[in-house]
C-alpha cells in the first residue's frame, strides 16, 4: 500500500477532514483489492466458462452433424421404407394374382377328378362288357374243341376193401383228349363250361362183399351204384350221367368203406367221359 505523506500547515477542521478522507481512501483501497481478487476469480470463471461453451459449441457443431447425418439415414430409409412399401404390394399384387391362379387351377383340377372318375366308371364298365365280350369269344373258340377221356382202373386185381371211402385213381389211360383228367388225383376237371356225359363200369369177384362206386361233382354224390356179390365169380354194374358243368368243376369216382373192386389187363372197370357240347355263359344253366 502507497503512503503518501503530505507536510501542509492546515487548520483544524481542515485536518479533520483529511483523515476522514484518508480513512475512506483506505477502505476504498481495500475495496478495490477485494474487487479485484472478485474480478480475478470471475476471470477465472469466464475463462473456463469460455472454455466449456466452446466445448459445448463443438459438441453441438457435432451433434449438429450427427443429426444431419441421421436426418440423411432417416430420409434413405425413408426411401428404402418406400420401396420396401412398394415391393409389398407388387407382392400382395402378385399373392394375389397366385391365389387366383390356384383357386382356378383348383377348380380344374375338381373338374378333372369328375372327368376321371367318370372315366373310371366307363372304363370300368367297358372291362366288364370286354370281359363278358372275352368268355364269349373263349366260348365261342371252344364251342369247337374236343373232350374226351376214358381209363382203366389197374391190372393189379382185387381193390380194397379200405377201412374208409377213398377216391379211385384210374392209373391206364386210353384217351385224354383236352387232357382233362388228371392221373395223380383221379379226377376230370373241365376245360369248358358244358354238357358232359360221363359212363363208368365196376365189376367185383369176393363173395359176401359189396362192389360198387359213387360218382361225385365237386364234392356232392350223384350217383349211388351198388351191387352185392353173394356167390363170388364175376359181378358186373354199369352207370352213366349227363352233367351240366363249369369250367374247372371236378368229376370223380369212389369207392365206399368195406366195399371191394377188381380190376386186371382185361379192364372190366372203365371211367369215360365226353363233352356234348359247350354252353354259353350269358344264357345261364340249363335245366
Amino acid at each position: 500500500m502507497l503512503h503518501i505523506v503530505y507536510y501542509v500547515y492546515m487548520f483544524p477542521g481542515q485536518a479533520a477532514l483529511m483523515l476522514s478522507l484518508g480513512s475512506q481512501l483506505t477502505a476504498l483501497q481495500s475495496q478495490m483489492a477485494e474487487l479485484k481478487k472478485e474480478n480475478a476469480a470471475q476471470a477465472a470463471e469466464l475463462s473456463d466458462l469460455k472454455n466449456r461453451v466452446t466445448t459445448s459449441e463443438s459438441q453441438v457443431a457435432e451433434l449438429k452433424n450427427r443429426v444431419t447425418t441421421s436426418e440423411s439415414q432417416v430420409a434413405e430409409l425413408k426411401n428404402r421404407v418406400t420401396t420396401s412399401e412398394s415391393q409389398v404390394a407388387e407382392l400382395k399384387n402378385r399373392v394375389t394374382t397366385s391365389e387366383s391362379q390356384v383357386a382356378e387351377l383348383k377348380n380344374r383340377v375338381t373338374t378333372s377328378e369328375s372327368q376321371v372318375a367318370e372315366l373310371k366308371k366307363e372304363n370300368a364298365a367297358l372291362e366288364a362288357r370286354l370281359s363278358v365280350a372275352e368268355s364269349q369269344v373263349e366260348e365261342l373258340r371252344l364251342d369247337r374243341r374236343q373232350v374226351a377221356f376214358s381209363v382203366g382202373l389197374t391190372d393189379s386185381g382185387y381193390v380194397g376193401p379200405f377201412q374208409t371211402e377213398i377216391t379211385l385213381v384210374y392209373e391206364k389211360i386210353f384217351t385224354n383228349i383236352g387232357n382233362g383228367y388228371d392221373t395223380n388225383s383221379g379226377m376230370f376237371s373241365a376245360p369248358v363250361r358244358g354238357v358232359y356225359y360221363f359212363t363208368f363200369t365196376s365189376m367185383g369177384r369176393e363173395p359176401g362183399q359189396k362192389m360198387g362206386v359213387y360218382l361225385v361233382k365237386n364234392g356232392e354224390q350223384m350217383i349211388y351204384n351198388v351191387q352185392d356179390n353173394f356167390h363170388g365169380g364175376y359181378e358186373y354194374m354199369t352207370g352213366a350221367v349227363a352233367l351240366e358243368l363249369e369250367k374247372d368243376d371236378l368229376v370223380y369216382l369212389r369207392l365206399p368203406k368195406g366195399w371191394g373192386l377188381y380190376d386186371d389187363n382185361y379192364n372190366h372197370i372203365v371211367f369215360t367221359g365226353i363233352l356234348l357240347f359247350t354252353t354259353n355263359p350269358a344264357m345261364g344253366r340249363l335245366h
